[in-house]
């Protein structure tokens, strides 16, 4: 989470404070945290992690409602684009995109994955699910005019990618380069990199082709999407302490990672056994469990901790710049003064 400068324990030691300085925990994108001290970050901190468990309720609870009401349940989450509910669809997924962007993982390849996971939920959200079918039954030039919507807001989207990416490139690299060299999870950066690039590259293969029908994008994105969810659950998994409850966490964690992955191979075999809702299931199978995941890490941070600064290589002892102005440090009152 992005914090102030000038608000964490240093400056605590520096006014003679005698509590003991907070746990520190290494990996985190930005200075010694403070989100602790500051009421306001601590209460966007809160709140960002709240609405990533609101917004795919959200549906949930729109879903349900359908087919209470109406009795009809669609084979997949994403053929509700197609119904009644297309507009809490893209928006849900619009939603969490913005806030998986916007949240600061750590460890560091949590941060990583989580973007990936931010783009892909985008695409996604952007390429329905029937807009295959939809233009195969079209030709020529009707098929190029129906497909120029979505790609004007594809190529929208990777313009604005670039621009994010090279923000953040230049402003938080140790957190890149954390990701990337971690000692337990940096085969995790990787497997994320290939995954991610491959489903870009499909994307700009599909923009560029004459006669598009943007095949396989939605799926492939899709899935890595859940993928990148399970890694960010699987980067909670290797020590940050030695606490004895960070150890506990880290069990529940490494379960949770599991049982999403048994979930991407529970999906072929429902389909063999005919069963209809079987991408439906399997859907809400990783929300749920990604849910879990969210919300357990939630109550466990909910006041949350400090966090190491990151150093590029080439930088020893010198910090991430903030993501936020330094804070003037308080000017210590004379004993006995009002």
């Amino acid at each position: 989470m992005p914090e102030p400068a000038g608000t964490g324990t240093a400056d605590a030691a520096d006014r003679g404070a005698t509590a003991s300085a907070p746990r520190s925990r290494v990996g985190g994108p930005t200075h010694v945290g403070t989100a602790s001290t500051d009421p306001l970050a601590r209460a966007t901190y809160r709140l960002l992690r709240i609405t990533l468990v609101a917004l795919p309720v959200l549906l949930l609870v729109a879903s349900f409602l359908v087919w209470v009401t109406g009795g009809r349940i669609e084979r997949s989450i994403s053929d509700y684009y197609d119904g009644d509910l297309r507009d809490v669809f893209v928006a849900m997924l619009a939603g969490i995109a913005v806030c998986l962007v916007a949240y600061r993982g750590f460890p560091a390849v949590e941060d990583y994955t989580l973007n990936w996971a931010g783009f892909l939920a985008l695409v996604v959200a952007f390429v329905p699910n029937s807009l295959t079918a939809e233009l195969e039954r079209l030709d020529g030039a009707a098929r190029t005019q129906a497909a120029l919507p979505a790609r004007i807001v594809l190529t929208s989207l990777l313009v604005v990618s670039a621009a994010v990416v090279l923000v953040e490139w230049r402003t938080t690299r140790a957190t890149v380069h954390a990701a990337r060299t971690a000692r337990d999870g940096g085969w995790v950066f990787w497997l994320m990199t290939v995954l991610g690039v491959a489903v870009v590259a499909l994307l700009v293969v599909r923009l560029v082709q004459p006669g598009t029908t943007f095949a396989w994008l939605h799926g492939a994105a899709a899935v890595v999407l859940i993928v990148s969810l399970a890694l960010a659950v699987l980067s909670h998994g290797w020590p940050a302490t030695d606490a004895e409850s960070d150890r506990r966490y880290r069990a529940i964690y490494l379960a949770v990672a599991a049982l999403m992955v048994a979930g991407l191979v529970l999906w072929p075999a429902l389909e063999r056994a005919g069963v209809e809702e079987a991408i439906l299931a399997v859907e809400w199978w990783e929300i749920v469990l990604f849910i879990v995941f969210w919300v357990t890490e939630t109550v466990r941070t909910w006041d949350p901790v400090a966090i190491e600064p990151l150093h590029l290589p080439d930088e020893p002892g010198t910090p991430v710049p903030p993501l936020a102005p330094p804070q003037r440090p308080a000017t210590p009152r004379p004993h006995g003064a009002p």
